[in-house]
């Protein structure tokens, strides 16, 4: 998604899907193309109101998730350039610095999913006996 710059704002044009908390974040951490240079380079990162005329949810996306997941729609959405975060064009290590923080949470939360998944699937069966067929037969 592009963000040109426009005097002490830049403004943020295109769409941002699978967002987490899309819908119910006051704000959200964009991640926009300012074109400083090619690549990784020339993307930054903002700050932006959920309150901020011309950024909407488009739509929330339907899915089984721990977290609302949302389509992030910016039209015209004028951001100023104090909203920036760190400088332009090093929005990329703005988010590897996130993600290194996050890893440890994450590789957490699957490791205890993963683990509840194994113990149900070793008490289903043993629920499963009973009088009543519980799994359909094929002919």
């Amino acid at each position: 998604m592009p963000a040109r710059r426009d005097g002490n704002d830049y403004v943020l044009n295109g769409e941002k899907t699978w967002i987490s908390n899309g819908g119910i974040a006051d704000f959200y951490v964009v991640f926009a193309r300012t074109g400083e240079a090619e690549g990784s380079r020339g993307v930054s990162a903002f700050i932006v109101d959920s309150s901020t005329p011309g950024f909407r949810i488009g739509e929330r996306v339907e899915v089984i998730a721990p977290h609302p997941l949302a389509r992030l729609v910016f039209e015209n959405c004028r951001v100023p350039n104090t909203c920036l975060l760190g400088e332009a064009g090093r929005g990329f290590k703005v988010a590897m610095a996130t993600l290194d923080v996050f890893r440890t949470s994450v590789a957490a939360a699957a490791l205890g999913f993963a683990r509840r998944a194994l113990e149900e699937s070793s008490v289903a069966p043993r629920r499963e006996k009973c009088s009543v067929r519980c799994w359909p037969t094929f002919n």
